[in-house]
């Protein structure tokens, strides 16, 4: 992956791209097991001017220490 990553970095011609971006995608799926197809997304609704709440998958964790300004 480094040296194709660094082959495309240098190459300027787009016809020369073009199979590297291919080789580049076979090695890099070529070994997966498994390609999550979507990603859960948490909507947190909050008044304003409570600080705590950090991005994440478990935002609510630390509700203990959130604070209000």
């Amino acid at each position: 992956m480094d040296a194709l990553i660094e082959r495309l970095a240098v190459t300027i011609d787009p016809r020369e791209t073009v199979p590297l971006h291919r080789q580049l995608l076979q090695e890099g799926l070529g070994d997966v097991a498994l390609i999550p197809l979507y990603f859960d997304v948490d909507a947190i609704v909050m008044l304003k001017g409570v600080k705590g709440p950090i991005g994440g998958t478990y935002v609510e964790w630390n509700f203990f220490e959130w604070d209000k300004e």
